[in-house]
C-alpha cells in the first residue's frame, strides 16, 4: 500500500509541476488520516474532534468521519492553511502517546527506521525516514549516512514481462528485491546495529568449525556505531 501510494504521489506531483491536473490512486483514506492527525488547522476547518487513540488510527477516524457534517470548504482554503502553517503547529508523532505496544507489533517497530524500497508489483518507491526523521522522534545528529541508490526506476506495464520473474529480466527489480531481503542493513539510526547475517559470515571464514576470532567495527564519521568481537 505504501509503495503504491508513494509512487502515485510522485506521478501526481510531476503533473502538478507541469501545471496539469492529476489524481492520486490507491488507498487515499490513509493520506487523509495522515493529514487529520498531524494538522490541527485542517481538523478545525472541518469541525472535527480527534477520536480516542487506538490502533490502527484509521479505524478510529472512520467512526468520526461517518458522523461528520458535510463541509463545502474549497481546496484553495486548505492550500492556504497548509502553506501558512508553522513547524510547531504540526503533530509530528501522533502515535507517541499510545503507551506499550502489544507483543505482536513490537518486532515491526524497527521497520520505521529503514530506508528501503516499498514494492507493489511494477510500482517501486523508497521509504525515506532520513527525510522525515522528526516524525520518528530523531534528531539530525542521530542519523547515520547510508549510500544512495543510483538506480533509476522506469515503471513498465504489467504485460511487458508477463509470466516472467521480473528479478531475472530487469536489473532494477532484482536490486530492490535484494535490498528488501536485507532490509535490516538499511537503518538510518546510529543506534541500530546492522543485522547482516553474522553467523553466515563466520561460517564462511571457518567452514570446519575451527576456532577463530573476528572483530567487526562500523563507523559513521568519527563515531563508532557498532562493534562486536567473536
Amino acid at each position: 500500500m505504501v509503495g503504491f501510494l508513494k509512487d502515485s504521489l510522485n506521478d501526481t506531483k510531476a503533473l502538478l509541476d507541469q501545471r496539469k491536473t492529476g489524481s492520486i490512486s490507491g488507498f487515499v483514506y490513509a493520506i487523509m488520516v495522515f493529514a487529520l492527525e498531524r494538522f490541527a488547522c485542517v481538523r478545525e476547518e472541518l469541525s472535527l474532534t480527534p477520536p480516542a487513540k487506538k490502533i490502527p488510527l484509521m479505524l478510529a477516524w472512520m467512526d468520526v468521519l461517518s458522523k461528520a457534517p458535510v463541509n463545502g470548504t474549497r481546496i484553495e482554503t486548505f492550500r492556504d492553511l497548509l502553506q501558512n502553517m508553522k513547524r510547531d503547529e504540526v503533530v509530528w508523532q501522533p502515535y507517541h502517546d499510545f503507551g506499550e505496544l502489544s507483543d505482536e507489533f513490537k518486532d515491526q517497530l524497527s521497520m520505521i527506521y529503514l530506508r528501503v524500497p516499498c514494492i507493489c508489483f511494477n510500482a517501486v518507491a523508497y521509504n525515506r525516514p532520513d527525510k522525515c526523521f522528526r516524525q520518528l522522534g530523531l534528531k539530525k545528529s542521530e542519523l547515520q549516512r547510508l549510500s544512495r541508490s543510483r538506480s533509476k526506476h522506469t515503471k513498465v506495464k504489467f504485460s511487458q514481462h508477463k509470466g516472467q520473474d521480473w528479478r531475472a529480466v530487469r536489473p532494477f527489480y532484482r536490486k530492490v528485491n535484494e535490498e528488501w531481503d536485507n532490509h535490516h542493513n538499511y537503518s538510518v539510526r546510529k543506534s541500530e546495529a546492522p543485522q547482516q547475517a553474522l553467523s553466515d559470515f563466520m561460517t564462511t571464514l571457518a567452514p570446519n568449525g575451527s576456532p577463530f576470532q573476528v572483530r567487526l567495527r562500523f563507523e559513521c564519521g568519527s563515531d563508532v556505531i557498532w562493534e562486536r568481537c567473536d
